[in-house]
């Protein structure tokens, strides 16, 4: 066993798990800046349209319908007055 390899492959380890630790950093700080985030969306969510989260699918589908049937009079009333 030649203690150079042995150097150079502990040096390498060395290397990876440095590697590691900037990545586990990096990401910890990424998770902590999107928990922060969902908060503050949250909060606004609330305050500004007063849903939480798990209303938004809800109030989606209610908003989807309410343009459907807002465009479909709007064509309605088009449609009549071309006939004038």
């Amino acid at each position: 066993m030649d203690i150079n390899d042995v150097a150079g492959r502990m040096e390498q380890l060395r290397g990876k798990i440095e590697k590691a630790k900037t990545e586990k950093a990096r990401a910890e700080a990424n998770l902590d800046h999107a928990e922060v985030e969902i908060k503050r969306l949250t909060e606004e969510l609330q305050r500004e349209y007063g849903l939480k989260p798990d209303q938004l699918d809800g109030e989606i589908e209610r908003l989807d319908k309410v343009i459907l049937e807002t465009l479909e009079r709007a064509e309605g009333i088009m449609n009549e007055t071309e006939g004038l």
